[in-house]
C-alpha cells in the first residue's frame, strides 16, 4: 500500500509530536497516532505504531538508563506477557471498533480514579497489572502508555520516561511476535514505519531540550492530559 504526500505530511507532524511528547512524558506516540493512522489505514494498527516504538524506547532507555525502577520494570515485564496473550486474542476475536472503545472506557475510568486522587499507587500488586494492561492494549489497539503512565504518575518524571521506555522496549518485541503468530503482520506496515522515522527522531531530539524544562509539579496534569485524550480518542475512534 502506498502513502499520498498529504497523508505522509499529516503522519508526519503527528508523528514528530509523539516522539516529542515520548521524550517528555514516557508516553505519546501510540496516544497521537494511532487515532490518525486508524483514518488513513485501519490495517496499519497496530502494526506500523509499533514497528515505529521499537527504536524509540531504545533510545530512551539508554537516555535514561540510570533511573530505572528495575524491580517495577520486571513486575510490568511479567505482567505483559498474559496481557499480550489476551490482546492476540481480541485481535483476532473481536471487530477492531469493540477494542478501542472497551481500551479508550478503561482508560478514562483511571484517569476519572486520579482526578478524585484514587488513583492506582505503584505497589508491586497495581505495577503488575499495569504491565498486564499495558501489553493488552498495546498489542489489541497501539496504545500501551496509559496503563503505566498512570500507575507511575506519582513517581520522579526521570523514572517514569525510563522505566516505562524499557518496558516499552521488551514490550514491542513480545507484541510483534504475538501478532507475527497471528498473521497480522505485512512488509508494507515495516516500510510506513520506516518512512515516519526521521519525523519520529527529530520528536525525540527536540524533547531532550524539554525534559531540563520540565518542571515536576507540571509532570501529574501532562499524563493525566495524555491519558484522557488518548481515552476520548480511543472512544469516539471505536464509534465512529
Amino acid at each position: 500500500m502506498d502513502l499520498s504526500a498529504g497523508d505522509l505530511a499529516v503522519l508526519a507532524t503527528v508523528v514528530f509530536a509523539g516522539g516529542l511528547a515520548q521524550g517528555t512524558i514516557g508516553m505519546g506516540v501510540g496516544i497521537l497516532v494511532a487515532p490518525v493512522l486508524s483514518i488513513v489505514e485501519p490495517s496499519a494498527v497496530p502494526a506500523t505504531i509499533i514497528f515505529l516504538a521499537l527504536p524509540l524506547t531504545v533510545i530512551m532507555s539508554i537516555r535514561e538508563r540510570a533511573h530505572i525502577d528495575v524491580r517495577g520494570f520486571w513486575l510490568m515485564t511479567i505482567g505483559r506477557v498474559p496481557g499480550v496473550v489476551g490482546g492476540v486474542l481480541l485481535v483476532v476475536a473481536l471487530s477492531g471498533s469493540a477494542i478501542t472503545i472497551m481500551s479508550g472506557t478503561v482508560i478514562l475510568v483511571a484517569v476519572a480514579l486520579s482526578v478524585v486522587d484514587a488513583a492506582p499507587r505503584p505497589t508491586d500488586a497495581n505495577v503488575f497489572i499495569a504491565g498486564s494492561a499495558s501489553g493488552l492494549m498495546g498489542t489489541a489497539a497501539g496504545v500501551g502508555g496509559p496503563p503505566l503512565g498512570l500507575v507511575y504518575q506519582t513517581r520522579e518524571p526521570a523514572v517514569v520516561r525510563s522505566t516505562l521506555a524499557i518496558s516499552f522496549m521488551v514490550g514491542t518485541v513480545v507484541s510483534l511476535v504475538g501478532l507475527g503468530i497471528a498473521g497480522e503482520l505485512a512488509w508494507w506496515k515495516l516500510e510506513w514505519a520506516g518512512l515516519l522515522l526521521v519525523p519520529l527522531l527529530a520528536g525525540l531530539g527536540t524533547s531532550f531540550v524539554l525534559t531540563a524544562r520540565l518542571h515536576t509539579r507540571w509532570f501529574r496534569p501532562t499524563v493525566l492530559a495524555f491519558a484522557a485524550v488518548a481515552g476520548f480518542a480511543a472512544v469516539i475512534r471505536g464509534l465512529s
